[in-house]
């Protein structure tokens, strides 16, 4: 999801909010994590350093782009810990990163400034779980987009099937932690 913000200057100052160990609410544009994260929301980004999990929504610099996406995979390599990311609402994966790219992770979101609704967001089971789908549908798609033609429409069923999957879970996700959510802004949002 991209950042409704001046892309290389929001990404400076996160970068600088991070060395700081210092969180900052940011807006966001795009769609490519409804429906936890619609279009217009405020999100606190925590800069944590380590710890990110399989789950975990985190921001990070991309290209000169600022996106938010999901963990639905990490590994490490000669010491080095990589992580695959993608947006709950996209098909595709997002090109390998690495820690240095990761400004920090998405922990409070506020959605409805009409009621001043803020939730936490947690990376519990249903996190995970829609990371794996998530991880299997993206390469459901990298196979639909180069498989034979009659292996392809079952393919494309399939990942639509996947995406359906995703999205219910993400709207549980989000319903649960409403739940539990505050009430009023603060954080100067």
């Amino acid at each position: 999801m991209p950042v409704n913000n001046n892309k290389i200057d929001m990404i400076a100052i996160l970068k600088a909010r991070k060395n700081l160990n210092r969180g900052t609410w940011i807006t966001t544009c795009g769609i490519s994590m409804n429906p936890l994260i619609p279009q217009g929301s405020k999100v606190y980004i925590n800069p944590v350093a380590s710890g990110i999990r399989v789950g975990d929504v985190v921001v990070f610099g991309l290209e000169g782009n600022l996106l938010i996406h999901r963990v639905v995979r990490l590994y490490t390599e000669n010491s080095s810990v990589y992580y695959q990311t993608k947006g709950d609402n996209v098909f595709y994966l997002d090109p390998v990163i690495n820690e240095s790219n990761i400004m920090g992770c998405v922990e409070k979101i506020h959605t409805t400034p009409s009621d001043g609704a803020i939730f936490a967001l947690h990376n519990g089971i249903l996190a995970r779980v829609i990371a794996g789908i998530s991880l299997f549908e993206g390469k459901i798609h990298r196979l639909s987009c180069s498989e034979v033609l009659f292996i392809r429409p079952m393919l494309i069923c399939m990942k639509y099937i996947l995406k359906s999957l995703i999205l219910m879970c993400s709207y549980l996700m989000k319903m649960k932690s409403e739940r539990h959510c505050t009430r009023g802004m603060t954080n100067g949002v």
